[in-house]
């Protein structure tokens, strides 16, 4: 079983596969660094973790990448497939990806879920007026730093 939560950067992914499965991280990092391998699962580099749905998938310890990277993609297929949420998503003005990014900054700006929903919003109406986010969290995921 492998257990996702919050994933920041393709490296820590591609270690959390290489401590879990019969796959070398060094390996998996030069994967997830090819944009030409990624396409085929309809990301790139910088999207790569917008597959990424938190949750324990269970898999075989000598599952293949191609594998478990398909595994993502399907969750995160049904996640979007479920509820209306494609729509939901459209109706708001915002593609699966904006979502995805936007529930990242608010995941990392607070742990708290009742004051997720109001930090939402806050951000949601910025992005509505045209205004800059003034979210400490981007600047932390540009610089790579999640103390």
């Amino acid at each position: 079983m492998l257990n996702i939560g919050r994933v920041r950067t393709r490296e820590s992914l591609a270690r959390l596969i290489g401590k879990n499965f019969d796959i070398d991280s060094a390996a998996t990092i030069k994967f997830f660094n090819d944009s030409v391998y990624l396409r085929k699962f309809g990301v790139d580099t910088n999207t790569l973790l917008s597959l990424i749905i938190p949750k324990t998938y269970t898999f075989k310890w000598d599952t293949p990448l191609d594998s478990i990277v398909n595994r993502f993609k399907a969750t995160q297929d049904s996640f979007w497939a479920a509820d209306n949420r494609l729509q939901k998503a459209a109706n708001m003005g915002f593609s699966p990806l904006q979502v995805c990014i936007l529930a990242s900054i608010v995941e990392e700006e607070t742990n708290k879920d009742d004051e997720k929903g109001n930090i939402a919003s806050v951000y949601i109406n910025r992005l509505n007026r045209k205004m800059a986010l003034g979210a400490d969290p981007t600047i932390k995921f540009a610089l790579r730093d999640f103390p």
